[in-house]
Formats: structure tokens, sequence, C-alpha cells
């Protein structure tokens, strides 16, 4: 405990880093909670499969696979991160929200843009949040933030489960995407200029000292 809490009192000094981690707790939240209503809405919607569900899978993981080799050989400027990073979290929602009510085959494009932008994203967060963690707090801090995304999990697949006994699957989804749309603005967005120093590389001297 003693550990989380330190990590905790890092954070209340750090907004942009706790405002991605708040952000990265929703989306993945949301995404989490998505699991078993795609799963429920390829068992029940008319012309769709569980088989054809399970290609989801197949298709974003070429998708993130390419975007993997590719963000090895390209170098994006560090001033520029943020941008292409804020730029990728509104594509990925808005994917989200008209997944489903797309033709199949344009599910299956939307997944792959996805799997790609995804892990562009997850590779330029990853390196810059380590890269501006003080060394010495670093294992603390991603342990807090593991804790703050099974948070995130937990309460949205209940928050989606409960939407998903009322309203149309499609409608669900939408809804989710929407939420974290709504959680980039507010925390990405909105506090840009502390989050644009984590991915610039500008690390707080104070947290350093």
């Amino acid at each position: 405990m003693g550990d989380i809490k330190e990590a905790a009192e890092y954070l209340k000094k750090e907004r942009g880093l706790r405002s991605i981690y708040e952000y990265m707790a929703v989306t993945n939240g949301v995404a989490q909670g998505f699991s078993p209503i795609l799963v429920a809405f390829f068992r029940t919607f008319p012309g769709f499969t569980v088989g054809m569900y399970s290609a989801f899978s197949v298709v974003e993981f070429l998708g993130r696979s390419i975007g993997s080799a590719l963000q090895y050989r390209i170098k994006i400027p560090d001033k520029k991160k943020y941008g292409f990073i804020f730029f990728v979290y509104q594509v990925y929602e808005i994917m989200d929200m008209c997944l489903l009510w797309l033709p199949y085959p344009f599910m299956l494009v939307n997944r792959g843009i996805c799997g790609f932008l995804g892990s562009n994203s997850a590779i330029l967060r990853n390196a810059a949040v380590q890269r501006y963690i003080p060394e010495k707090l670093r294992a603390r801090v991603n342990a807090f933030n593991s804790v703050l995304i099974t948070s995130g999990a937990s309460i949205f697949s209940l928050l989606i489960g409960f939407l998903g006994e009322i309203m149309d699957y499609r409608w669900c989804v939408t809804l989710g995407g929407a939420i974290a749309m709504l959680a980039s603005w507010l925390l990405i967005l909105g506090r840009r200029k502390e989050v644009r120093r984590v991915y610039d590389g500008q690390q707080n001297e104070r947290a350093c000292a």
C-alpha cells in the first residue's frame, strides 16, 4: 500500500501524466465492456455469426503487427507526438462509434485500421511515459496505472453490460465510443499543455530532484 500511496502522491503533482492514465483507464474500460456486447451482437443479429466475429481478432492482429513494424522504422519528432496521438484517439473512438453500423467488410477494415493505429499510439505512449517518470518511481507508478486500468475495466464492463440489457447493442457500442471520445477531449485536449510536456520529453525537474 505504501508504494501505491507514493505513486498517487507523485501523480497528484503530474497533471499531464495523470490525464494520460485516466484516459487509458476509460478507453481500456470501454474496450473491455465492448467484448461481450460484440459477441452477443454477432450471435443474435441476422446475417452475422460468431465465426465472423472471430475474424475481427485476426484482422486487428494483422493491423497491430503492421503498425508495430512501421513504428520502429518511422521516427516521429517529439514536437509532433502529441498531435499524432490525439489524432489517433479521435479516429479510434470514431471507428468504435460507427463499428456495428457498417457492412461487414467495412467492419473488418475498421478493425484493421484500429489495430494499426492502436499499436502505433501504444508504442509512442509507453516510450514517452517511461522516459518521463523518474526511474526510482517507475515501478510504483506502473503498478498504480495497472490498478486504474483494472478499476476502469470493472466499472465499464458493468455499465455497458447493463446498457446491453436495455438498449440495442449497436447503440451500446456507439455510446461507449462517445464516452471515450468525451474523455479524450476533457483529459487529453483539455489538458494539452501538461500532456504535451510528457510526449515532448520535458521531464518535470521537481520530480527528478
